[in-house]
């Protein structure tokens, strides 16, 4: 069974008034814009959520940028799984903007969107200064060489990064 977007829609409102839940997954749901808008909305409001998956779901670039700028005002959320969203550049143009302010976000799953080279190096030269993030999937994005060598630049200079995953990039023994 599907939640969808009224469903979606249906719950963060509920859960505008909850002050007790901490995480929410949400994945593999059929969730597109109508519910990310809901979603958004809630973020926010909400002040005790910490973990949000979203993963499987119709997020997109519009949707990305929607619960980016959403997370700007929101303090407590500390994971955000987007995997397989259906995220672009466009999209990773919004999570690079949030990265740039985001104190408490520490965690990240980017896993099989479409990052691509310059999103990866758009993503690095974000995490440059970044000091919350903790955790980053990158997965499966089609990074390739050139995002590598974004991805190695960043960890002689970003030090709050603990876990990088970086499966499934063709980028060759040279990588």
């Amino acid at each position: 069974n599907a939640v969808g977007d009224e469903g979606a829609a249906l719950l963060c409102g509920t859960l505008k008034e909850n002050h007790s839940l901490k995480s929410l997954d949400l994945g593999r749901n059929e969730i597109g814009l109508a519910g990310m808008k809901a979603i958004a909305d809630l973020l926010q409001q909400n002040k005790s959520l910490e973990d949000l998956s979203l993963a499987g779901n119709a997020v997109g670039n519009e949707g990305a940028a929607l619960l980016c700028g959403a997370l700007k005002a929101n303090r407590s959320l500390k994971a955000l799984n987007l995997g397989y969203s259906q995220i672009g550049l466009a999209g990773v143009r919004a999570i690079a903007d949030l990265l740039q302010q985001s104190k408490t976000l520490e965690g990240l799953s980017l896993y099989n969107n479409a990052v691509c080279e310059e999103g990866a190096a758009l993503l690095c030269d974000t995490l440059k200064t970044n000091r919350s993030l903790k955790k980053l999937n990158l997965g499966r994005n089609d990074i390739g060489l050139a995002g590598m060598k974004a991805i190695a630049d960043l960890l002689q200079q970003n030090k709050s990064l603990e876990d990088l995953s970086l499966y499934g990039n063709a980028v060759g023994d040279e990588g």
